[in-house]
């Protein structure tokens, strides 16, 4: 019996696997509080092949991503299909891939980027190249001269990298919904003497344990919050981001010039922008909230204004805002995902970050073949080699 805590990205990413190697509702169940309120809801889920203010690669790029956009698209395919099921409701309205690969464009604003971006492209080309567009120089200027027209003042450059967005809210709630209609799928808010209970083997709200059943816990802040987590300080960001309706913008592609927008959908010009990162936010938690930070949480109009600031400052765009949204995500070392063994039964995973669509793929796999076929973790996981924050 395979027991997991938490649907947010990675723990939806779990139950798939395990579906996938033939797991039935008898031997699988996957439990989420009611009313979630994950970071996979308001975050951007944007895959960024050169990412942050020093244009790095991320970590192991070329092991991770093409196992995530070949995840996203599996899923999809199998909702559409309704797995063995060829009735189910989730079949329906499901796109062709939950991954838009839409491509990046870094917007270079001052001549710091310039001499950046120069020089990593000149020390560290079998790095960068592979991950660039293939457009010609032509291409590069027209499309320069384009993103112009939203800029106030000069760009002094572009890079146009692999790129795209992973729609999170929809890969979990349609997932969700084929979860609960197979019966692996359970609503309760789960504590320590649950865990307790069923690594004791009792059949305990209405999960019929067993001793030997394994029980992982992927609850995101929630878990790094907890007075039991296993996981010690964490350095978990709140962040805010707008939804945008863009009059007259016909741009497709995510532009990074600091801040990011996002394509959700260009034909009716919406967009997402963001975001903020406030770390001091659990200084004003009540004691009540503790444990449970997410359902206190609200947006700010601080956040809203400091947002709306950043994009006026820079772009000309007319806009109206849709949305606003807030949500934490958790980090325990740069955004890179840490796994506990904590016994034979119990395993913890957290810490995705701002990572998570990138990383979260592969890892799931990882932790399944770890489990099933006694294949060893990569230590790039090890929660022991994490440092202090």
């Amino acid at each position: 019996m395979i027991i997991i805590v938490g649907q947010g990205l990675l723990g939806t990413l779990l139950v798939w696997e395990f579906i996938q190697l033939g797991y039935t509702s008898d031997q699988l169940i996957i439990i989420d509080k009611p009313e979630p309120q994950g970071a996979w809801q308001v975050g951007a889920g944007i895959i960024n092949s050169i990412s942050g203010q020093a244009m790095n690669t991320s970590d192991r790029l070329d092991e991770f991503y093409p196992v995530a956009v070949e995840t996203y698209e599996r899923i999809s395919h199998l909702l559409k299909q309704g797995i063995s099921n060829p009735k189910s409701k989730s079949k329906s309205k499901i796109a062709e891939s939950f991954y838009t690969d839409c491509g990046l464009v870094r917007c270079l604003t001052h001549t710091k980027q310039i001499k950046r971006w120069h020089n990593r492209i000149t020390n560290y080309p079998q790095r960068y190249q592979p991950w660039l567009s293939q457009e010609s120089e032509l291409q590069l200027d027209h499309r320069l001269a384009d993103l112009q027209t939203y800029f106030k003042e000069p760009l002094l450059g572009i890079v146009s990298c692999t790129g795209g967005w992973v729609d999170m809210v929809t890969l979990i709630q349609k997932s969700r919904n084929y979860f609960k209609e197979q019966g692996f799928y359970k609503e309760m808010v789960v504590n320590a003497t649950d865990i307790q209970a069923w690594q004791r083997g009792e059949n305990h709200q209405g999960i019929k344990a067993n001793s030997t059943d394994k029980i992982i816990l992927t609850q995101g802040v929630d878990g790094l919050q907890a007075n039991d987590s296993v996981f010690g300080e964490h350095r978990s960001a709140l962040g805010e981001i707008l939804t945008l309706r863009i009059e007259n913008s016909d741009v497709n592609t995510i532009l990074n010039w600091g801040p990011w927008l996002l394509p959700i959908n260009p034909d009716k010009q919406l967009y997402r922008f963001g975001a903020t990162y406030q770390w001091d936010w659990r200084e004003g938690l009540a004691s009540s909230d503790i444990e449970q930070p997410l359902k206190s949480l609200k947006t700010s109009q601080q956040g809203r204004d400091e947002l709306e600031a950043r994009l006026q400052e820079k772009t000309s765009f007319d806009y109206q805002v849709i949305d606003h949204h807030v949500g934490i995500r958790p980090i325990v070392r740069r955004s890179q995902p840490v796994f506990k063994q904590v016994n034979n039964q119990l395993i913890a995973i957290n810490g995705l970050g701002s990572k998570g669509t990138l990383y979260a793929p592969k890892l799931a796999a990882d932790v399944v073949n770890y489990i099933l076929q006694k294949q060893a973790l990569d230590c790039w996981y090890n929660f022991e080699n994490t440092k202090s924050p």
